[in-house]
């Protein structure tokens, strides 16, 4: 393989070619080393945007149980306007559902993302 293949097939290198162009070798980086590509690099984190508020709402509703219910409000509504029945009532019902479930699936989201994760920064 070239030495001018793009960063995001590394995979396709063999390991002595990954090793050469990261500046190191099968046992790793030692302490020192570690600490001054940190220290040049920073942690080898992702950046997050926390999305808008409007979002986190939206998001609430991507969901398939959430599609039928909303396919459920779509028939009952088309059932009551252009079939003469009256099934006005069942429409709010299940709309009043989805609407007023969206916060409660907002929270449990936030639990599982103040549950503690075990890592090192190594």
């Amino acid at each position: 393989m070239p030495k001018d293949s793009p960063p995001n097939e590394w995979y396709r290198l063999p390991h002595a070619e990954v090793f050469d162009r990261l500046s190191t070798d099968d046992r790793g980086l030692t302490s020192e080393e570690a600490a001054k590509r940190i220290e040049t690099y920073g942690f080898n984190e992702l950046a997050y945007k926390k999305p808008s508020i409007l979002m986190r709402f939206l998001r609430q509703f991507h969901n398939p149980l959430v599609y039928i219910l909303l396919a459920a409000v779509i028939m009952t509504s088309g059932l009551t306007l252009f079939a003469g029945k009256d099934m006005l009532v069942d429409s709010m019902v299940i709309l009043g559902v989805v609407i007023l479930n969206a916060p409660s699936s907002g929270s449990s989201r936030k639990a599982r993302r103040r549950t503690p994760c075990r890592r090192s920064r190594t």
